[in-house]
């Protein structure tokens, strides 16, 4: 049997509501992995090990018509 250390991941989001002549816009900022920990999020077979991703940013605008 092959066993990983348990881990804990922060995760954080910003979201925002506002509108642009009369339109609903709405953006939003997430943050996975916020501390950017190292972990090992799987073993398989007892051959490799599956890393887990680092930090990662992402954003979005959404504009309704």
């Amino acid at each position: 049997n092959f066993e990983i250390d348990a881990f804990y991941l922060i995760d954080a989001g910003l979201k925002s509501h506002t509108n642009i002549r009369n339109k609903p816009l709405a953006v939003q900022i997430k943050c996975k992995n916020l501390l950017d920990r190292d972990y090992y999020s799987d073993v398989v077979a007892g051959i490799r090990f599956n890393q887990g991703e680092g930090r990662q940013v992402t954003a979005s605008v959404v504009v309704d018509f």
